[in-house]
C-alpha cells in the first residue's frame, strides 16, 4: 500500500515544523502556549518553567532555559543528570522537546505517589544518588572517598543488576584479602553491598604474581620490575636483606605444576631463602624472589645473591648493602665477592667496580647472641670482665644508635644517641668509634669472661660497617641523614611471620603456602597503588609464556623421550586396572564440560565389553554409576602414564612454569609416532579426536601428577618417622 502526499500537505507539515523551532528566549516567549498547566516566568536572562505540588508550598519538577537555549531539568530541586534519553544541559530547539521534557517529569511526580512504595523509593533514592554526586565532584576535602563509597552503594542498591566499578571491585578484594572472614561477616549481615567471594577470588587468581612463575630464567624479578615502573627516585636506593624460613616437608599440584622441591633438585625443600630489598630512603620494601633449597651450600648462595643484585641493577635499583645474619654460609657465600675470598665489610659491586657495595651482619640477630652470650657464661657474677652495670649501659647505648628508624625519634625521647648520623660530629658517631676500640682492647684482654670469637666478630664487622655506610650516603649519595635501623633484616622477619599467620598460624608452612602468602602480599600491594592513583594494572604483571621459545626451556622439558617401546607398555601391565579407573573418571570428566552424549558413548566400550580383566578394578568398587572407557581411552592414558614417569626421573622436569602442559604436549607426540589411528574415526561433528585426546591427557595428567605428590609425600612420612624413632632409641 501506498501513501501519497499533496503539496498542500507537505507545506503544512513544513510550517508547522517552522513554527515549532525556537531560536531565542523572545521567540520561545511568543511560541509557548499561555495554558499550559505550568508556570512560566520569563527574564532577560532565562526561561523558568515549573510546576508547584498541591498546596503550593514547593517546586515538584521545574526546567530552566538559559539565554544560550541550554535547558537543564530538576526534580524535587535536584538537579537531574539525565531523563530518559536526553542528557542535560541539553539544546531546547523547539517548543514539542520542552513539551516532551514536561511530560517526562510529570510521569515522575506521578511515579512516586504513595501506592507506588517501591518506584517512590527508587525515585528518591535516584535523587539522593544525583545530590550526592553533584556534592563529590564539586568538593576536594576529605570526604570526597566517603561520598565515592556511599554513591557505590547508593548505585548498587537502585540497579537490580550489580555492575560494580573497577575502582570498587579493587576496594573488596583489598579488604578480602586483609581479612576473609570479616569480608564475609559484613556481607552476610546485609549491611553493605559487597561482590560475592567468587568475584574477588577470580581477581586474586587471575594475577600473576607467585614466586613460583619467577625461578625460570626468563622470568626472574619479573614482578618487582614492573613494580618499578610505579616506584619514585627515593625508592631507588636498596638494601638486600637474605635470610632463611624452614619449611614443611610436602608436595603440592595446585594449577597444574609440582610444588614442593629444591631449587636443585627433586628432594623436598627445608628451607626457602627469601631476597628481600628495601629502601634506604623510603619505606619501599619488596621480597624480589624466593629460592627453595635443600642443602645450600655458600658457592651456590653466593651465585644467586650475585645475579640477583645484577638483575635488580639492571632495573634500575642501586643496591648498596647485602644484610644477613652471622650465619657461615652467608659469610662463606659473601667471601667470594672478593678474589681470594675473605670477609669484608665493604667489596666492589658485581655491576659496577668504582661502586662499593657493602656487607652487615642483622644488628638484631647481633644483639641477640650478645645477650646469649651474657646469660650462657659459667662464672656466677656474669659480669663478662666489666661491672654487668657499666657492660649493660654501653651495649644498651650502641642499641638506641643501630635501632634508630625515624629522624625524629631523639627528639621524642630526648636521646642524644637516638637521632640519626649526619655530618656534623654527632654524639652517635663518636660513641660507635669509642665503641670499635672499647671492643678491640676486650679482644686482647687475657680472660675468660668474653664474647665468643663469631659474636665479637658480627658485633665489630656491623658497627665498622654501619659507619662506612653513613659516610657513603652522606658525602657520595647526599643524603641529610642517615636512619642506621634501615640497615636491619626486621622488615623480612615480619614478612615470615605474615606467611605464617596467613597460613593459619602455623610455625612450619608449606613451599606452597610461601607461594601463594606472598603471592597475596603482592596483590594488596598492587591493589593500594591503584587505590592512591598510580598507573599500574593487575595485567600489567601478568607473564605471557608465548613470547618464549623452546629454546628457552621454558615449554619444553630439557629431558628428551624419544619413543615409547612395547617394554614400556609391559612394564605398566601390573597397573593397568588402576589406568582404566583412571581413564573412566576422564570421560566422566569430559562428559561433564561437554554434556555430549554422542562423545560419551564414543568414549566408553559397549555393555558386552566390561568383562575383560582390566576393567576388574572398576566392577570392584561400582555400584552402577562407573563408566567402562573404550580401549582407545586407555592406551592414551597408559602413554600419558609411562611419559609422565619418564619426566619424573628427570630433575629439570621441575624447572618448567607448568609440568601438566608439557606432559600433555609430549604424550601428544607420542601418541602421533605410536599410532595415529586411535580415535581417529569420531562421528561428532562438534568435538574433533585431537581435542578429546588433549582433554583425556588434561584430565589423566591432573590426576597421575597429583598422585606423585602423594607417594614423595608418603616417603617423607616414612622419614620423618624413622629419624624420630632412632632419636628417641
Amino acid at each position: 500500500m501506498y501513501f501519497f502526499f499533496s503539496e498542500e500537505s507537505r507545506e503544512d507539515y513544513d510550517r508547522k515544523k517552522e513554527d515549532d523551532k525556537v531560536s531565542s528566549l523572545d521567540e520561545l516567549k511568543m511560541k509557548l502556549r499561555a495554558e499550559l498547566p505550568w508556570n512560566v516566568i520569563f527574564h532577560p536572562t532565562h526561561c523558568y518553567i515549573n510546576q508547584l505540588s498541591s498546596d503550593g508550598s514547593s517546586v515538584q519538577c521545574s526546567i530552566l532555559v538559559s539565554q544560550d537555549m541550554q535547558m537543564t531539568a530538576s526534580l524535587h530541586q535536584v538537579a537531574l543528570p539525565h531523563l530518559d534519553d536526553i542528557t542535560f544541559p541539553s539544546p531546547a530547539s523547539s517548543v514539542t522537546q520542552l513539551s516532551r521534557v514536561m511530560d517526562l517529569l510529570s510521569h515522575q511526580i506521578s511515579s512516586t505517589s504513595p501506592q507506588d512504595s517501591d518506584s517512590h523509593t527508587t525515585i528518591t533514592l535516584n535523587l539522593v544518588l544525583h545530590l550526592l554526586i553533584a556534592i563529590r565532584d564539586s568538593s576536594s576535602s576529605s570526604i570526597t572517598s566517603v561520598l565515592w563509597f556511599i554513591c557505590e552503594q547508593l548505585r548498587h542498591l537502585i540497579n537490580s543488576r550489580q555492575s560494580y566499578s573497577p575502582d570498587f571491585l579493587i576496594f573488596a578484594s583489598v579488604f578480602y584479602n586483609v581479612s576473609p572472614h570479616a569480608y564475609r561477616f559484613i556481607r552476610d549481615s546485609g549491611k553493605l553491598v559487597l561482590p560475592s567471594y567468587s568475584t574477588v577470588r577470580r581477581i586474586t587468581v587471575s594475577s600473576a604474581m607467585s614466586p613460583s612463575q619467577e625461578q625460570s630464567s626468563n622470568t626472574f624479578l619479573h614482578y618487582v620490575s614492573q613494580k618499578f615502573k610505579s616506584l619514585s627516585s627515593s625508592d631507588y636506593h636498596v638494601n638486600l636483606l637474605i635470610d632463611e624460613i624452614h619449611l614443611r616437608q610436602y608436595f603440592d599440584y595446585v594449577g597444574g605444576q609440582v610444588v614442593g622441591s629444591a631449587h636443585n633438585t627433586m628432594q623436598a625443600a627445608t628451607t626457602a631463602f627469601a631476597f628481600m630489598i628495601t629502601s634506604v630512603f623510603s619505606n619501599m620494601k619488596e621480597v624480589v624472589h624466593v629460592m627453595p633449597s635443600c642443602k645450600m651450600s655458600g658457592e651456590t648462595l653466593f651465585d644467586m645473591t650475585k645475579r640477583t643484585i645484577i638483575g635488580l641493577e639492571r632495573i634500575g635499583f642501586k643496591v648498596i648493602a647485602v644484610i644477613t645474619d652471622n650465619n657461615k654460609i652467608n659469610s662463606k657465600a659473601m667471601s667470594f665477592f672478593s678474589t681470594p675470598p675473605s670477609i669484608s665489610t665493604q667489596y666492589p659491586h658485581p655491576s659496577d667496580a668504582s661502586r662499593p657495595l657493602f656487607f652487615l651482619f642483622d644488628c638484631v640477630h647481633v644483639f641477640k647472641c650478645v645477650r646469649n652470650n651474657w646469660l650462657n657464661l659459667k662464672n656466677e657474677m656474669r659480669s663478662m670482665v666489666y661491672p654487668s652495670s657499666i657492660f649493660i649501659d654501653v651495649i644498651t647505648r650502641w642499641w638506641q644508635i643501630v635501632n634508630v628508624k625515624t629522624p625524629s625519634k631523639g627528639d621524642r625521647l630526648r636521646n642524644l644517641y637516638a637521632k640519626p648520623l649526619t655530618l656534623n660530629d654527632s654524639p652517635a658517631r663518636q660513641f660507635l668509634l669509642y665503641f670499635l676500640g672499647w671492643l678491640k682492647k676486650w679482644k686482647d684482654m687475657d680472660c675468660n669472661g668474653k664474647l665468643t670469637r663469631e659474636t665479637h666478630f658480627a658485633i665489630s664487622h656491623t658497627t665498622e660497617g654501619l659507619l662506612k655506610i653513613s659516610d657513603y650516603c652522606l658525602h657520595v649519595l647526599k643524603a641529610k641523614y642517615v636512619l642506621l635501623g634501615k640497615f636491619q633484616t626486621d622488615s623480612l622477619e615480619a614478612r615470615f611471620g605474615q606467611y605464617r599467620q596467613l597460613a593459619g598460624g602455623q610455625y612450619l608452612v608449606s613451599l606452597r603456602q610461601i607461594y601463594e602468602c606472598e603471592k597475596k602480599i603482592r596483590l594488596l600491594s598492587v591493589l593500594k597503588l591503584k587505590m592512591n592513583g598510580r598507573p599500574v594494572t593487575i595485567s600489567d604483571f601478568s607473564i605471557d609464556w608465548s613470547q618464549y621459545s623452546e629454546s628457552d626451556n621454558v615449554t619444553i622439558p630439557p629431558v628428551i623421550i624419544d619413543s615409547i617401546c612395547d617394554d614400556d607398555f609391559v612394564q605398566c601391565e601390573d597397573y593397568l586396572p588402576v589406568l582404566v579407573y583412571i581413564a573412566g573418571y576422564c570421560v566422566h570428566s569430559i562428559h561433564k564440560k561437554l554434556k555430549c552424549e554422542l562423545c560419551k558413548e564414543i568414549l566408553t566400550c559397549s555393555s558386552g565389553n566390561v568383562d575383560q580383566l582390566h576393567n576388574s578394578y572398576i566392577k570392584g568398587i561400582s555400584r552402577g554409576g562407573l563408566l567402562y572407557p573404550d580401549e582407545a581411552v586407555v592406551t592414551v592414558v597408559q602413554v600419558n602414564y609411562i611419559v609422565i614417569s619418564k619426566l619424573c626421573e628427570s630433575e629439570n622436569f621441575r624447572l618448567l612454569p607448568n609440568q601438566r602442559e608439557s606432559a600433555v604436549q609430549i604424550s601428544l607426540e607420542m601418541l602421533a609416532d605410536y599410532d595415529s589411528t586411535i580415535m581417529s574415526e569420531n562421528p561428532c561433528v562438534h568435538h574433533s579426536s585431537q581435542y578429546l585426546t588433549k582433554l583425556i591427557l588434561w584430565a589423566s595428567s591432573n590426576a597421575l601428577l597429583n598422585n606423585f605428590c602423594s607417594v614423595q609425600n608418603d616417603f617423607i612420612k616414612i622419614d620423618t618417622k624413622r629419624r624420630k624413632l632412632q632419636t628417641l632409641s
